[in-house]
């Protein structure tokens, strides 16, 4: 009997052990938003729209799928070099998910910046963008929406207007005023 209990407290250790426990991306955004090193904007896909009035019919489609923006920071000082190196390292392992898809890498010198996405190839929920620099920090920018076909969007980014008078945008501008 203590064999049977010794092999099946085995075999629970090693299921347990297997079971990946990734933290999310918006539980890590989430808890970030809360810490005062970060800057974090939660910007609604409203402050765009179509330089053009009336849009093609695959470009409004494009926007209407688009639902908001969440931007996440971390400009880096020396006094914070050891959190920015933890922070970066703790993101890289989120996006290290095999859930998320690679559609960009490039590293030059001490920058990097890697673009990926979650869902299928021609229905994106999700896009992130990621950039790390050794001497200016760090910044997340997620995209999330519905549907999201990557060709649209590449259409759609040379027709977008940015409504420059709204109140999240101007917030926007502040913030990154402040970190120049």
């Amino acid at each position: 009997m203590k064999i049977l209990k010794f092999i099946i407290a085995i075999f629970l250790l090693i299921g347990v052990s297997n079971c990946e426990s990734f933290k999310s991306l918006q539980e890590y955004i989430v808890e970030k938003q809360q810490d005062n090193e970060f800057i974090s904007i939660d910007i609604p896909a409203s402050i765009l729209t179509l330089k053009e009035e009336n849009g093609s019919e695959e470009t409004l489609k494009a926007l209407k799928s688009i639902k908001k923006f969440n931007f996440l920071g971390l400009q880096l000082t020396t006094e914070n070099k050891d959190i920015y190196a933890v922070e970066k390292q703790q993101i890289k392992e989120i996006l290290s998910n095999k859930k998320f898809k690679e559609i960009l890498r490039v590293k030059t010198g001490h920058s990097e910046v890697t673009v990926k996405y979650l869902g299928e190839e021609n229905n994106i929920d999700e896009v992130v963008f990621f950039g790390a620099d050794n001497e200016k920090g760090l910044a997340i920018v997620r995209v999330l929406g519905e549907n999201m076909n990557p060709s649209q969007m590449v259409q759609l980014l040379n027709k977008i207007n940015i409504d420059k008078d709204s109140n999240q945008f101007k917030s926007l501008h502040t913030i990154f005023d402040k970190i120049k």
